[in-house]
């Protein structure tokens, strides 16, 4: 039996897996949005005040750091970075403070 009828075309469907992927990646950035500022207030809730275990606290506009002064002469400033102690210079100010006034 032949026919001479012609196959109906095959529909194109989108992927629906393409359409969702920006949705889950709104989603996904939403979500740490949220995790982000939950941890925010969590964290200046736990923040206290600076409290110097030696020397001082000096209070400045663009924030508080702690200062020490040792020894007396003529002045040393030892600086560290953002993250770093001023335990750091232990060695360093016992030796410096014996002719130097060191900050």
């Amino acid at each position: 039996m032949s026919s001479n009828a012609t196959p109906e075309p095959v529909q194109k469907t989108a992927k629906s897996g393409k359409r969702r992927w920006p949705k889950v990646l709104i989603a996904i950035a939403g979500l740490l949005v949220v995790l982000l500022a939950i941890a925010t207030i969590v964290q200046e809730r736990d923040t206290k005040p600076a409290k110097a275990d030696i020397g001082e606290i000096l209070e400045l506009p663009g924030g508080d750091i702690q200062l020490r002064e040792d020894g007396k002469g003529p002045p040393i400033v030892l600086l560290h970075g953002y993250s770093g102690s001023v335990h750091w210079w232990r060695r360093n100010v016992s030796a410096l403070s014996r002719s130097h006034r060191v900050i």
